[in-house]
This record gives C-alpha cells, sequence and structure tokens, in this order.
C-alpha cells in the first residue's frame, strides 16, 4: 500500500520530549474528565434521579381532555416513564420561566469573518473544537444566530439533543446553526444550565418533546414548556466551580498537545535544535 511508502522522519532525542507533551495533555485531560463527571455527580444527587426508579412500563391510559390539551396523538408520547420524571423534577418552573431564547436571527457582513459552530463541533464535555472561520458571504444558510460568551448552546435535533456546550470568551460573536436552541438565564449560572440540560431526565424530556416527520425536533415552544429545575445556589456554585476548572484543565491539556505538533512541525521544517529550542522556550 502506498501509505507504507511515506517517509517518516527521525525525531532522535525530541522524541521523548513529544512524549512528555503528549503524557502530560492526556494527564490534563484525564483530570478534566473526572471533575466533569464530578459535576454531574453532584448534579444527579441533587435532582435525586436514580435511572433504576424509571417506570418500564410501556402502557397507560390518559383521558381525552389530557390528549386534548396535550395536542399529542403518538402513544410514546404518554409513556410512563416520562410522568415518573415530571414526578421526579417536582417543579412548578419551566424552560420558559427560567431561561432567555435567543433565536433572532442574524445576517451575516458578506465581507466580515465569524467563526461558524455547527453540531459536528459539540464533542464531550462542553467542548467546542474544530470549528471553521470563513466570510459571511460563504456561511451556509442556517447560520443564522449570534451567540455570547456564557450563553448555552442545546440541539433541537432528536439525534443529537445531547450536543450542549457552553460559549467560551473565544468564541464571542461568533455564530451557531439554527439547529441549535440558544438560552441564558438570570435564575441560574451558565455551568448549572449545561448540566441540565445534558442530564438524563432533561434529555428524556427533551425526547418526548420532539416533532416532525421529515426532522424530528424539539420546537421552541415545545422547549419553553418543559418543566425545568431550580437548583440551590450552593449547589450550582459547586457545579460551576468543577465545570470551569475542567474547562480549565482541558484548555491546557490542549496546549501541551499542540506544542507537541508544533514542535515536529519545526523539526521538520527547520531543524531538531530548532525544534526542541521552541519545547524549551515554553516550558
Amino acid at each position: 500500500p502506498a501509505i507504507l511508502e511515506i517517509k517518516i522522519p527521525d525525531a532522535g532525542s525530541l522524541a521523548s520530549h513529544i512524549e512528555k507533551c503528549y503524557k502530560k495533555s492526556a494527564a490534563l485531560q484525564q483530570q478534566s474528565d473526572d471533575l466533569f463527571a464530578s459535576a454531574r455527580d453532584i448534579l444527579r444527587s441533587a435532582l435525586k434521579f436514580d435511572r433504576g426508579n424509571i417506570s418500564v412500563e410501556n402502557t397507560t391510559e390518559k383521558s381525552f381532555s389530557a390528549i386534548a390539551a396535550a395536542g399529542r396523538l403518538d402513544a410514546e408520547y404518554y409513556q410512563p416513564k416520562y410522568d415518573t420524571l415530571l414526578n421526579l423534577l417536582n417543579t412548578d418552573e419551566t424552560v420558559g420561566s427560567l431561561c432567555h431564547l435567543h433565536d433572532s436571527n442574524f445576517s451575516p457582513a458578506p465581507h466580515t469573518e465569524y467563526a461558524y459552530i455547527e453540531l459536528a463541533n459539540v464533542g464531550r464535555c462542553n467542548a467546542i473544537s474544530k470549528v471553521e472561520v470563513m466570510e459571511g458571504r460563504h456561511l451556509p444558510s442556517r447560520a443564522k444566530r449570534q451567540v455570547r460568551a456564557g450563553q448555552v448552546i442545546v440541539s433541537s435535533i432528536e439525534g443529537s439533543l445531547q450536543s450542549c456546550a457552553l460559549i467560551p470568551e473565544e468564541y464571542e460573536g461568533a455564530l451557531c446553526s439554527n439547529g441549535f436552541h440558544v438560552l441564558d438565564s438570570d435564575a441560574m449560572n451558565p455551568e448549572t444550565l449545561l448540566l441540565l440540560f445534558q442530564s438524563e431526565p432533561i434529555q428524556e424530556l427533551m425526547r418526548q418533546r420532539c416533532s416532525g416527520t421529515i426532522l424530528t425536533a424539539i420546537s421552541k415552544g415545545e422547549l419553553l414548556r418543559m418543566p425545568l429545575p431550580l437548583l440551590p445556589p450552593v449547589i450550582q456554585q459547586k457545579i460551576a466551580t468543577h465545570v470551569q476548572e475542567s474547562s480549565a484543565l482541558r484548555r491546557r491539556a490542549k496546549q501541551s498537545l499542540d506544542r507537541a505538533v508544533r514542535a515536529v512541525e519545526i523539526a521538520i521544517e527547520q531543524d531538531e535544535a530548532a525544534a526542541l529550542s521552541f519545547l524549551h522556550a515554553r516550558a
């Protein structure tokens, strides 16, 4: 195969330094993941959520008035597990009462460059990566929402509801696909809001409220009517601290890996000594 014929330069003494950068990056990423998992545990404990308590029955009875009020005829919508989740959340609050939804269309300037966030750019643990920057005239027609740092974007598409992210400072003023709902809240910090929308109970309720034929999604109206619990400030602060520390560690992990990649590029473009000098200067 042709791939076997690709020449790979001998890294020499640079190899051990690259390995060190890589291991440091992996360790920092693991710490980041652990902190994010801890934040999720704090939320799960606050919600008293236990998957084992969710009903597995798939039959129920509903009155005609209840069906008329919901405006839904699909049987999936009335599965008993959703009633169990509503009882678990035990809240009179909704997304509409706790959050602001920003759905105004934004018209990009043709010759201005924008970072464009789409569903594929949202990864695990709130990470936004591989975002493309392009001029307004080259943006796809779905690039309709301008986002601000501290806002939370939540996918509206049933197959990717788990794609939720907190907009960091580096993407202030970026555009995102109108496949996202853009939210913020005066009652909850953005880290808590993010984890709530990523949590299993809220994910299930969003899935329940999706509708459509060709592209099944949760509409603005259904989202705003969906129950959402308001967590105590002390719980919110714990979650925020864990998520912020997790994000800081993830940035450091990326920086360490980027340094390793850049050092290899310098070694190829110049020589090993220049690459080592680059690494030592940023140690």
